[in-house]
C-alpha cells in the first residue's frame, strides 16, 4: 500500500522532497508521483521516480476517481473497485482534496508503506517530525532578477542652416592708355633744279589736296569667365557630451532572528 505524504506546487519542490526521502533510505522504486501536469520528464530523469498521470474525475468514465485512486495506491491489479476505502487509510474529504490539488496542477508524492527503512512515516500526510519536513526545502532556490537602466542614444539629422550663392553686378572705373595715330600737315618750300624739270604754263588755277587721317578709338565690351565659385559640404565628426541619470537595482538582504550561514552579507561581497 502507498500513502500520500505531501502535495507540492512545482516539479522543483517535488524533486527536493524526493531527494529528502532518498536521504532517509527510501529507494526510488518506493516513491511515486501523481500529477495532471505534462512537464515531468525532468523530474523523472532527475530522481528516477515513477510519475503517473492523474485521472480526471470529470471525464465521465464510469469508474469513479475513488476507485481508480484506490487501485493505484493499493497496487492491487485484481482488487475490485468496490473494495472498502478504509484500505487506503484516507477519508472521502481527503480524496476530494487530492482531486482539487490535481486539478490545480499540483504534484502528489506517495511512498510504499512496506519499504524497508528506519524512518517512520506519518500516514496523515508527512514525516513524523518537523525537522524531517524541513529537509524537503533545503535545496529549494528562488531567483530575483536585478535590472538596471542603460542609456540608448539615437541620432537624427536636423537642418540647422543653409548656404545660398548668388551674384550681384558692381561697376568700376577702368583706365587704359591706348596709342593712336593721326596725320599732321607740314608745308615746306624747296628749291628745284630748273634744268631737270619741264615747266608748264603759268596758271593760278592749279591746286593740291592732301587728306588728313587720324585713328579714332572704338570701345566694345566682351564678357569673359575669369573665376568660378564651387559650393560643397563635408561631414565633420566631433564628440558631444551627454549626461543623464539612470537607475540600477541592487540586492538588499534583510535578516530577522537567527539565520545560520549569513553572518556576512554575501550580496555585497563583490
Amino acid at each position: 500500500m502507498k500513502n500520500i505524504i505531501g502535495v507540492y506546487e512545482t516539479p522543483q519542490e517535488t524533486i527536493a522532497a524526493i531527494e529528502g526521502l532518498l536521504t532517509k533510505g527510501y529507494d526510488s522504486d518506493d516513491i511515486s508521483v501523481v500529477t495532471s501536469r505534462r512537464d515531468t520528464d525532468y523530474l523523472e530523469s532527475r530522481t528516477g521516480t515513477e510519475v503517473n498521470q492523474a485521472i480526471d474525475a470529470h471525464e465521465g468514465d464510469s469508474e469513479s476517481f475513488f476507485d481508480k485512486l484506490k487501485d493505484y495506491f493499493t497496487m492491487d491489479d485484481t482488487a475490485a473497485h468496490s473494495k472498502a476505502l478504509s484500505d487506503l487509510d484516507i477519508t472521502t474529504d481527503e480524496i476530494d482534496k487530492y482531486q482539487e490539488d490535481l486539478d490545480d496542477g499540483k504534484l502528489l508524492v506517495a511512498v510504499d508503506t512496506d519499504a524497508d527503512v528506519n524512518t517512520p512515516i506519518d500516514i496523515s500526510g508527512g514525516f513524523s517530525s518537523t525537522n524531517e519536513m524541513a529537509d524537503y526545502t533545503t535545496k529549494e532556490e528562488k531567483t530575483m532578477p536585478l535590472r538596471e537602466e542603460q542609456l540608448k542614444v539615437g541620432k537624427e539629422d536636423v537642418q540647422t542652416g543653409e548656404v545660398e550663392i548668388g551674384k550681384e553686378v558692381k561697376t568700376e572705373q577702368r583706365d587704359m592708355d591706348i596709342p593712336v595715330r593721326h596725320d599732321e600737315i607740314y608745308v615746306e618750300r624747296r628749291p628745284v633744279d630748273e634744268n631737270t624739270t619741264d615747266a608748264s604754263p603759268v596758271n593760278d588755277s592749279e591746286t593740291v589736296r592732301v587728306p588728313i587721317v587720324e585713328e579714332k578709338l572704338e570701345v566694345t565690351k566682351k564678357p569673359v569667365v575669369t573665376d568660378e565659385v564651387v559650393v560643397g559640404k563635408r561631414t565633420v565628426e566631433e564628440n558631444e557630451h551627454i549626461s543623464e541619470t539612470v537607475k540600477k537595482e541592487e540586492p538588499r538582504l534583510n535578516k530577522e532572528g537567527k539565520v545560520d550561514g549569513l553572518d556576512d552579507d554575501p550580496l555585497n561581497n563583490k
